[in-house]
């Protein structure tokens, strides 16, 4: 049975100038995004272990570059550089990058990708290879979403509005910049929901509509792959959409899109065993609040509810702002002012089960990875984001069909004004993960390039990943010396050792580990001994770094002078 389908007022048909307003949204949206990230000039500790899990060679972290243990090490920046690039004669090594994911507690879909897209220059470690991938994924997510919005009879200026309220929003720009799986895991979710509209509404015809449940299990494989939260929105839209189809008696596709989602699952437990693993306790390398485990308390601990929830209002509201706007203004002119013709019952703007079920997962999604995150941060919420765009564009498209004259006057002014409110908040708010700080903190190191560096690793270790933090974030600033000796006692005898073996000079730039230190005096107590005991007469600090975390100093790094 076909669904209806009427036309917006604006959905007219071919020749005119609005066919083109959805394709000149997505290059808009394109040529803004490259433009952040040629302005990127840093990386988050997370980018650089992404770098790691998918070109070390069977070393997921830095202590296992030295052997497993850093205390003692003496790491040259060749090693350093070997960490967070593809050797000569390890292109394309896949049993390297899964066996490397299994610490990562993630899926190893973007690994890979990192790494095929590393593999094309080997011994060098360039942000363009992720962000490369992150543009290619962004690019995806952008037509995907333009897509949707047409199969939910958006006219084609509601089409270029949705676009832009995600690709230029700084939840969607900060999704391209982040070296990680989660643009990756936002192109996967916006296509999945649009296999899901095609096939609510019948929008494919023939063999290609017939495909449509196996295009789904694919998604589904691939999007678990990516990300593990992907299941949560899996879950939710294919539930919405099967119930959809059986409300209509659309039992063969309604088991076909069951059958096919299951296979997908099915496919990722064969594909990547160690989901089992990472779904319950976690495994080697897990923390309460990294597993599956961990979620699921997370879930049930109710009283936790209203502080995630408010803290995920407030990332939404900060990153989608123009969206959550547009979206309300809408509305409310539609219920205070939209007294014009059209707004029937099931027009692509109205409150039809098919925009419903299209748009609500995404929402709803939003709502329990805010529960179940074992921290929130905005990057989890950047994947369901575009609906929250998508649910603006269709709002705002019903009220301009409720307009009885002048429509394509409104739908000029409605995107002029929105696009000039997204420059405006993305000036005032730029993009996160540009890593000017990383860039500020490699300026400031620069001067004492050519001195010996000592790094003390935190002595108290809690498990190999959060050993090795600190010192991974700082790998950008490490690159700029010779080599760096690593301890994890100020009073080891080998750096002495390794001060003499460098003639025992005059500066010695001395990194202090302050992840988890007893105290904020930790940083300032370690240098003052290790000056003391090596007869370096002034301890001066020159800067403290949260590469780790923006809620706290990771390291502390001072110079030692006679």
């Amino acid at each position: 049975m076909e669904e209806n389908r009427t036309k917006s007022p604006m959905q007219d048909g071919g020749a005119g100038p609005s066919r083109w307003l959805p394709l000149a949204a997505v290059a808009l949206c394109l040529a803004v995004a490259v433009g952040y990230c040629v302005a990127k000039r840093g990386f988050f500790v997370d980018e650089v272990w992404s770098y790691g899990y998918a070109n070390s060679h069977y070393a997921p972290f830095l202590s296992d570059v030295a052997g497993g243990d850093l205390a003692g090490a003496t790491l040259t920046r060749r090693d350093l550089l070997d960490y967070v690039s593809v050797g000569e004669g390890e292109r394309m090594d896949v049993g390297s990058v899964l066996h490397n994911q299994e610490g990562d507690l993630h899926p190893p879909l973007f690994g890979l990708a990192l790494n095929a897209a590393s593999s094309l220059a080997p011994g060098a470690w360039s942000k363009w290879a992720g962000l490369g991938l992150n543009l290619a994924c962004h690019a995806v997510a952008l037509v995907a979403l333009w897509a949707l919005l047409r199969e939910l009879g958006c006219s084609r200026a509601a089409c270029a509005c949705g676009v832009a309220l995600w690709g230029l929003s700084r939840a969607g720009l900060s999704d391209v910049l982040y070296i990680r799986m989660y643009e990756m895991l936002t192109a996967l979710t916006v296509l999945l929901a649009l296999e899901l509209a095609a096939l609510m509404r019948e929008g494919a015809s023939g063999g290609a509509r017939r495909l449509l449940p196996a295009a789904v299990g694919a998604t589904v494989f691939l999007g678990l792959m990516t990300q593990y939260y992907f299941a949560i929105y899996a879950f939710l839209a294919c539930l919405a959409a099967g119930t959809h189809l059986l409300r209509r008696r659309r039992l063969g596709e309604a088991g076909a899109l069951a059958a096919c989602a299951l296979a997908g699952v099915g496919l990722l437990l064969l594909a990547w065993p160690a989901a089992l693993a990472h779904l319950g306790a976690g495994g080697a390398g897990a923390t309460p609040g990294t597993s599956g485990q961990g979620a699921l308390a997370a879930l049930l601990y109710v009283p936790a509810w209203p502080q995630s929830l408010l803290q995920s209002g407030r990332y939404a509201l900060k990153d989608m702002v123009v969206a959550i706007l547009a979206w309300a203004l809408s509305a409310w002119a539609r219920i205070r002012l939209g007294h014009g013709e059209g707004g029937r019952e099931g027009e692509a703007g109205g409150a039809s089960s098919v925009v419903v079920a299209s748009v609500a997962p995404g929402l709803l999604t939003l709502v329990l990875v805010s529960l179940v995150a074992p921290f929130l941060s905005a990057r989890y919420l950047y994947s369901s984001c575009p609906m929250v765009a998508a649910g603006a564009a269709l709002s705002l498209d019903a009220w301009l069909r409720r307009q009885p004259g002048g429509r394509g006057r409104l739908a000029a002014l409605a995107a002029l004004a929105m696009v000039a409110a997204l420059f405006a908040f993305d000036v005032a708010m730029p993009p996160a993960y540009l890593g000017e700080e990383d860039a500020r903190q490699r300026e400031l190191i620069a001067p004492y390039a050519a001195d010996p560096c000592v790094y003390l690793v935190n002595r108290g270790d809690e498990g190999v990943g959060w050993a090795n933090l600190s010192i991974t974030a700082d790998v950008p600033q490490l690159l700029e010396f010779e080599d760096v000796h690593v301890e994890k006692d100020p009073a080891s005898a080998g750096i002495a050792a390794y001060l003499a073996s460098k003639g025992t000079p005059d500066e010695v730039v001395l990194y202090v580990d302050m992840y988890n230190a007893p105290s904020n005096r930790t940083g300032e107590e370690n240098a003052r001994e290790v000056a003391g005991k090596l007869g370096y007469s002034r301890c001066t600090y020159v800067k403290g770094y949260m590469g780790a975390n923006e809620g706290y100093i990771s390291s502390e790094t001072y110079l030692l002078e006679r």
